[in-house]
């Protein structure tokens, strides 16, 4: 099976432990979600997929398309009326927006070769893109890093690579300040999406297992989650690895695009609208957005 690049923010063994986890929960109720989808396909000349990674409140997404099926990446943003923008950060090899708030800015990563990809690849360099300007943000004294999320306070949050253990850990941005995230008893962490009331959700790994976990109320309040979010919405509506939606009321739905390979989602505005991609052996993958209840 394949996996689209922007799971940068939960690992192959994160995505497959998620997976296991959710099936061992008989207390959250799993049926197929109901959605009504719009497909969009790469830009001329990225056969390689279209990986959408966030969709803010205007139905903006935002993601990477790909030349072929390697890591050289160029960021797309596709506004809701069809109209699609490349960005390709300067004299980088490959270049990923990650989320956008509603004020149009927007967060990602990008670096010089395929081996500095996210999560934790070495050389990789945070950026902040707005509809006038651009700018790199790296945690200080870091090897790596990867903006993951932004919130209409702008507030963001990403991951950072240690330059002695070479592992990632998690962070919030926030006025100019950094702050880590270390969920705890973890040796290693994400942090994938942050929404307008401060909450974050990401993964961190505990032994040789991978957590997903939500952050309220700055710092204080942390809860572990058996499945891997990706996304946070307003009303508390997760998207999590293995394409699901986990309610506030602990119900679970699994989103599949009909007839297709692979489905993924990778992001939800606080409409309630949702955005990833799908395969079907033509091009690798196709991104949509989606209204499923």
């Amino acid at each position: 099976m394949s996996y689209p690049r922007s799971y940068r923010s939960a690992s192959l063994i994160a995505f497959a432990v998620s997976f296991l986890f959710f099936f061992a929960l008989p207390s959250f109720a799993q049926t197929q979600a109901s959605c009504t989808f719009t497909y969009f396909n790469p830009p001329s000349g990225y056969l390689g997929g279209l990986y959408p990674d966030g969709i803010n409140h205007y139905g903006t997404v935002v993601g990477a398309a790909y030349r072929d099926t390697g890591n050289y990446s160029t960021s797309f943003i596709r506004f809701s009326n069809g109209n699609t923008t490349l960005f390709k950060f300067p004299n980088a090899a490959w270049t990923e927006l990650h989320k956008r708030n509603l004020n149009g800015t927007s967060v990602g990563a990008y670096g010089s070769t395929s081996a500095s990809v996210p999560p934790n690849g070495t050389g990789s360099h945070g950026f902040i893109l707005t509809t006038t300007s651009y700018s790199t943000v790296n945690y200080p004294g870091a090897i790596g890093t990867s903006l993951n999320g932004i919130n209409k306070w702008n507030t963001i949050v990403g991951n950072a690579v240690d330059p002695n253990t070479k592992l990632t850990f998690a962070f919030r941005y926030q006025n100019g300040t950094f702050s880590k995230i270390v969920p705890p008893g973890s040796v290693q962490s994400t942090a994938n999406a942050i929404n307008d009331n401060g909450v974050i959700v990401g993964s961190y790994q505990k032994g040789t297992a991978w957590y997903g976990y939500t952050l309220k109320n700055g710092t204080s309040t942390f809860q572990s989650l058996s499945y891997i979010p990706l996304d946070i919405n307003n009303s508390g509506v997760i998207v999590a690895a293995s394409s699901r939606i986990y309610y506030p009321d602990g119900t679970v739905k699994v989103v599949y695009v009909p007839g297709s390979a692979n489905t993924y989602v990778q992001g939800i505005n606080d409409l309630g609208v949702l955005t990833g991609g799908a395969s079907w052996g033509t091009l690798e993958f196709q991104g949509f957005t989606a209204v499923c209840h």
